[in-house]
């Protein structure tokens, strides 16, 4: 069964033979005829036909030549080949190179060729189809790596704001849509606030909503459902924002079952959102909400960074930190007082020119010997004072010394 109405071109010099398919295939199809090659190209040209008939004996161009032709210009077009004189091994020829699908041979009988058509439009349809998925899901997938390859060079918490300006600008320019946002909930005041907008009216851009409030946005931010309205004159959810907005999608965005915020997409068209564009406006959705958390995650580890380096240094102790080849790679303030040098110039030093005394106690040997705290009084400074210094082991995952730490303090 077909689903859909098809253009056949038939071409012959015969007249009669025209008007014959004419009459036989004008209810299911719609049937163009050409007397010559030439005005066949020129229908070709014209509109898309899914099946081509060509006689094969023709003044000017035989019926092969022509539909050599034809796969060259519309390579997707069935072709058959009419033919009263059957040289088999020429036309498999053909049919192995892909000029033609098949052959009718003269006379033949109009139910068998009624048959033979249908079901090569059926297959042209199933190609058709193939084909058809076969764009959408390549351009599914450009569209999707465009805007999800946004966050794969998150480095830092500043650059969130740029990655998300981009992900709604790209949405309005490049899918078409006419305004977008994506907006996080603040969860001190439990309301939702624009993180990124484009195509919406400046004022809007300032506006905070509760998540108790009315509007689709609220909706879905409470209820972490994705919600769609076809037409939003028919909604009352719809809050106006854009008066020329006729269609709303908003797409909860999750980390985990939490719900951190909504993306918000509206259109100028009626039922502007196809099953398709959901699903991809998902996934957008879904990158969106691993940026957000990737930024706050960021930002723990940096304010964790920052309050641990505060008390690293307010520690009254000297502390020098190395690594597996004896070389410091951190120091507090009191260790490079004590080492009256600045912190920058001590990194990279060696343990044994910092405290040269260590050698005669053998601490660091004993650390990577023994994996455990070791403890000695050793003299430190041109003052050579006094200190108790504990060794301490950094041990990686397999259990191997990968650095140590060394506590220095005064012996009154």
């Amino acid at each position: 069964m077909l689903k859909h109405q098809h253009k056949i071109l038939f071409v012959d010099d015969d007249i009669e033979n025209l008007e014959l398919a004419q009459r036989v295939f004008r209810n299911n199809t719609t049937v163009l005829i050409a007397e010559t090659t030439e005005k066949a190209f020129e229908l070709l040209a014209e509109q898309e036909i899914s099946l081509v008939v060509s006689d094969q004996k023709m003044p000017l161009m035989d019926g092969l030549e022509f539909l050599r032709q034809v796969s060259k210009r519309s390579p997707n077009t069935i072709r058959f080949l009419l033919t009263g004189v059957v040289d088999l091994e020429e036309i498999q020829i053909a049919i192995k190179e892909d000029l033609i699908f098949s052959y009718i041979i003269k006379p033949y009988k109009i139910a068998d060729v009624r048959l033979t058509i249908a079901r090569a439009l059926e297959n042209y349809e199933l190609s058709q189809e193939i084909l058809r998925l076969r764009q959408d899901w390549q351009k599914t997938a450009k569209e999707t790596a465009t805007l999800l390859e946004s966050g794969s060079a998150l480095s830092s918490v500043s650059d969130v704001p740029h990655i998300l300006d981009r992900i709604v600008k790209t949405l309005c320019k490049d899918f078409g849509y006419q305004a977008c946002s994506i907006e996080l909930i603040n969860k001190n005041s439990w309301e939702l606030f624009i993180k990124a907008s484009a195509g919406f009216p400046d004022e809007i851009k300032q506006r905070l909503l509760p998540i108790e409030g009315t509007g689709v946005v609220s909706y879905v931010a409470r209820t972490g459902k994705i919600t769609y309205l076809s037409d939003v004159s028919k909604d009352e959810r719809y809050v106006v924002e854009n008066p020329s907005t006729q269609s709303q999608l908003a797409i909860p965005l999750r980390v985990g079952e939490e719900i951190i915020g909504v993306l918000n997409i509206e259109s100028a068209r009626l039922d502007g959102f196809s099953e398709r564009d959901i699903f991809i406006l998902s996934s957008i959705a879904d990158k969106a909400a691993a940026i957000v958390q990737q930024a706050h995650l960021f930002d723990l580890v940096a304010r964790g960074k920052s309050e641990w380096e505060t008390a690293f240094d307010a520690i009254s102790d000297s502390i020098f930190i190395f690594d597996r080849k004896k070389r410091l790679i951190r120091v507090n303030a009191a260790g490079s007082k004590l080492l009256k040098q600045r912190f920058d110039l001590l990194l990279g030093q060696y343990c044994h020119s910092l405290f040269p005394d260590e050698e005669r106690v053998n601490l660091i040997k004993r650390v990577f010997e023994e994996q455990q705290r070791i403890s000695e009084k050793i003299i430190v400074g041109e003052e050579e004072i006094l200190m108790q210094a504990m060794a301490d082991p950094i041990l990686d995952e397999k259990k191997e010394v990968s650095g140590y730490v060394i506590t220095l303090r005064e012996i009154m």
